[in-house]
């Protein structure tokens, strides 16, 4: 969970992830090029990160900095996020969310298909879901107007 007093996204919703990539959270993590892959037939980049920083941008209940690390798979050719994961532990417990994203040819951008989480103690895994999205569409506004001069 978010601790209260930190103005930073729940780490439960898909676009938490991407966050991380904002240019005021950038520099909190160390990120490596971990190798190439090929994902779904698309050519990918792992990218793996580690928060540093303190406090970290995730806390348990109790306020304390729960780190996070992860990875980012990128598509080669466009750039493109399609999957993310984060991962955190405070003491014997552990946390993992892995959100993969598709292409959206109606919206002609990229959104999540599926998020999975999961959360444990140390010795078991206590809970675990999976989210998927799907219909996605833009929001749009049509306004008209008729404007009728009174016969005189």
């Amino acid at each position: 969970a978010t601790s209260p007093s930190r103005s930073s996204p729940s780490p439960n919703v898909p676009f938490f992830p991407l966050s991380i990539l904002r240019s005021e959270n950038r520099t909190r993590f160390d990120f490596t090029l971990g190798g190439q892959d090929e994902e779904e037939g698309v050519r990918v980049w792992r990218v793996t990160y580690s928060e540093r920083e303190r406090p970290t941008i995730v806390s348990d209940l109790d306020g304390r900095d729960v780190p996070i690390s992860g990875w980012f798979l990128v598509d080669q050719l466009t750039g493109a996020i399609v999957e993310t994961a984060v991962k955190g532990t405070r003491g014997p417990s552990k946390g993992e969310i892995i959100v993969r994203y598709r292409r959206d040819p109606a919206l002609g951008m990229w959104v999540p298909a599926r998020m999975r989480e999961s959360y444990g103690d140390g010795r078991t895994t206590v809970m675990r879901g999976q989210a998927t999205y799907s219909n996605f569409r833009r929001f749009q506004v049509k306004t008209e107007e008729q404007v009728t001069l009174p016969k005189q």
